[in-house]
């Protein structure tokens, strides 16, 4: 779960004007939080379609490749020991599959000017004013 909310513009005020900072965490970031200039909100863009496949896709060869070289293994070929770096590779494997399976499912939250703004309302004129 993100620690910040993630939006393409400031969900407090709507503001496209931002400094940036340097996301904490583990997992990785393509892009800087966002802290806007005029409520100091801090957000975090949300991640690109092609990175999201991008993780998929290595994900699953690390997980293949690894599951590849632990078949000898397993099937007692070469002895009893299990080779420590095919797991870890395959773990990374799995941990790239899901971080790109979350990185669709990141929905950004909603902002004051992304949905459909109604034009601002005349006030009611009087009968007896001329134009």
């Amino acid at each position: 779960m993100p620690k910040y909310p993630i939006a393409k513009l400031c969900p407090q005020c709507g503001g496209t004007n931002y400094d940036t900072k340097a996301p904490g965490g583990f997992m990785p970031a393509f892009a800087m939080d966002r802290i806007c200039k005029a409520c100091g909100t801090r957000y975090t863009p949300p991640t690109p379609a092609w990175a999201g496949i991008i993780f998929i896709i290595v994900g699953l060869l690390l997980a293949g490749f690894s599951g590849i070289a632990l078949l000898p293994t397993l099937a007692g070929r070469d002895g009893a020991h299990i080779p420590a770096c095919e797991i870890v590779l395959g773990i990374m494997g799995v941990a790239c599959i899901v971080y790109g399976i979350t990185s669709f499912s990141q929905r950004p939250v909603e902002t004051p000017t992304s949905g459909f703004l109604a034009p601002p309302t005349l006030p009611p004129s009087k009968p007896d004013e001329k134009k």
